[in-house]
């Protein structure tokens, strides 16, 4: 089952955007069916809705029939996408819009490492590796901070502690490009982009 709606003044507006970001959620409808939103956001921090779509089975197959109906309608290929890190999203991305850059959002990334703690044997290391991630994620708005400095020290932790090596090796390591600051490139703006799909 695949249902999409775009909004026809959007259109207008399309060619403004240059990062685009998916998100979903299951709260607006009883069968707990994902309810999908594609945002842009503006230069002036403004976020405009493109498109709303729900699918059943929630496959990447599914969403990638409406990402390519929609922007194939509107004749554009988006530079950037943000997201969470859910693979059905990625890959579906990927499939339907190949040469654009996936960058996973920050908050969802810290999200998604905070419920990974009891891979950790020593609290402190967690944290430690939390912070870590923050300012690989983020950077820092106190200093300027070397990237691979601070990524030596999260593989320092991770020598420590062998089930958060594993969890990071499959999770992290194969995707920087798409969560860390400095390969993000101009899709910057989006990274800590909220539940967008909960503003309409």
């Amino acid at each position: 089952m695949i249902f999409y709606y775009a909004p026809f003044e959007a259109n207008a507006f399309s060619h403004q955007i240059q990062t685009y970001h998916i998100d979903s959620t299951y709260k607006l409808l009883r069968s707990r069916i994902p309810f999908y939103a594609v945002t842009g956001k503006f230069a002036e921090s403004i976020v405009f809705p493109f498109l709303y779509f729900f699918v059943w089975p929630d496959t990447s197959e599914n969403i990638q029939v409406c990402l390519t109906a929609y922007f194939g309608s509107i004749n554009r290929e988006p530079s950037y996408f943000s997201m969470d890190c859910a693979p059905q999203i990625t890959n579906a991305v990927e499939t339907a819009i190949p040469l654009c850059q996936i960058i996973w959002c920050g908050v969802h990334v810290l999200r998604a490492v905070m419920r990974k703690a009891e891979k950790f044997q020593d609290r402190s290391n967690f944290e430690t590796f939390y912070n870590l991630m923050k300012l690989l994620v983020f950077g820092s708005e106190e200093e300027e901070i070397d990237p691979d400095e601070v990524y030596n020290n999260l593989e320092e932790i991770l020598n420590e502690e062998p089930a958060a090596r594993e969890y990071f090796d499959r999770q992290w390591r194969h995707h920087l490009d798409r969560w860390m600051l400095r390969y993000r490139n101009e899709g910057d703006e989006q990274t800590t982009s909220r539940n967008h799909i909960s503003r309409f």
